[in-house]
């Protein structure tokens, strides 16, 4: 997991585009007396530069363990005594003084990611000055149809056949019911772009969003899917983006297909009901598209209700235990939890309590050592 995490921060690092867009913002808004916030510092690039562009403190907050890596950079090129590093979550900090400057990156391939915005919503709100600048400064958020066969053809509908013969009905329905990434160069623009969203972070309050779109079809084509990217305003004029008329970046291509290929002809009408819904730190795409002769409300040639929701494959018995009304009984993991939890009073070492484990669970754990992997585990989450 650690080792795929430094891979992911170093490709962000490695992004051309990525980083010399953030380095200029970044180099225009530091001056001598700067106290910065590293949002999501990550391995800490946007703090180091912070500090040799000139700041008098950095504030560097990481939950990843890989922070650890970051005070190794700070201490290598002498701008130890200017980061701080914190590594806990930013909505579980305070700091001694209010930075002027906010910097973060926290997008997937769009900015709705994990609990991303509500993170720069509380930071903003709480552990920077009134005045403070922030990069990037606005989002934006596009959408269009878009003719992609090649692409289709390989993670949709090659997948879904019927192999030997064998019939697999819920196949189509969890590969189309999810957001992938890449492109395909022939890729086609079916229809005019269209604003989704616009997050203006200096003022940004909602972490959800929805909007209708009718796009008229301007050629002649096949429609597999809807196309999304990103805008991002750094500094009045600086700015990059993850379109896919742009090379590659570090975030990809969002490509929300549908559910069957559809025939348009120019002047059809394709209604698109897109939401981006924050449940339990997690966002859930919805997208309805209805595609209509010339716009004929009666001249329906598809109708398909998608949800990333519906791309997720549950037992029923997890979709019980997910109910409001299940009533919940601790398993043997619960109880093994227990145990740990309660021997954590901060006196008692952690081979103690693995010995208590490994002699209170003996058909689970076969010695003291295995059971001192797993109360590892719960020190590496749980204790200070």
């Amino acid at each position: 997991m650690i080792s795929y995490d430094f891979r992911l921060f170093t490709a962000m690092i490695a992004d051309d585009l990525r980083r010399n867009s953030y380095s200029e913002a970044l180099r225009k808004a530091v001056t001598k007396d700067s106290i910065v916030l590293d949002l999501g510092a990550g391995t800490g690039y946007f703090s180091l530069l912070a500090c040799s562009f000139g700041a008098k403190k950095v504030y560097a907050v990481e939950p990843n363990p890989l922070i650890e890596l970051a005070k190794i950079y700070a201490r290598a090129n002498d701008f130890g005594e200017r980061i701080e590093f914190i590594q806990k979550l930013s909505t579980d900090i305070e700091l001694e003084e209010k930075a002027d400057i906010l910097i973060f990156d926290l997008r997937g391939g769009t900015p709705f990611y994990g609990s991303s915005l509500s993170s720069v919503i509380d930071a903003r709100n709480r552990l920077v000055k009134n005045d403070a600048i922030l990069i990037p400064q606005v989002d934006k958020v596009f959408f269009t149809l878009v003719e992609a066969p090649g692409f289709y053809a390989k993670n949709i509908a090659k997948l879904c056949q019927d192999f030997s013969g064998f019939q697999m009905p819920e196949a189509r329905r969890l590969l189309t019911n999810r957001v992938l990434g890449g492109k395909e160069d022939s890729e086609t623009f079916l229809a005019v772009p269209e604003l989704f969203a616009e997050l203006d972070y200096t003022t940004l309050e909602e972490t959800s969003y929805d909007k209708n779109f009718n796009f008229k079809v301007i050629k002649n084509g096949v429609v597999h899917g809807l196309r999304g990217w990103f805008e991002s305003q750094l500094a009045e004029d600086v700015s990059f983006t993850n379109s896919p008329e742009y090379p590659e970046t570090i975030y990809g291509f969002p490509f929300f297909p549908l559910e069957e290929e559809v025939e348009v002809e120019e002047g059809d009408v394709v209604s698109v009901d897109i939401s981006v819904k924050l449940e339990r730190d997690e966002y859930y795409w919805y997208w309805r598209t209805r595609v209509l002769v010339q716009g004929d409300e009666s001249k329906l040639k598809a109708n398909f209700n998608q949800s990333t929701l519906g791309g997720i494959f549950s037992s029923s018995d997890n979709l019980r235990r997910q109910s409001e009304y299940f009533i919940p009984e601790p398993n043997l993991e619960a109880e093994i939890g227990k145990a740990v939890l309660n021997m954590m009073d901060g006196e008692t070492p952690i081979g103690d309590i693995a010995d208590s484990l490994a002699e209170n669970f003996p058909g689970r754990f076969k010695d003291s050592d295995a059971a001192l992997n797993q109360v590892i585990s719960y020190s590496k989450i749980y204790s200070k």
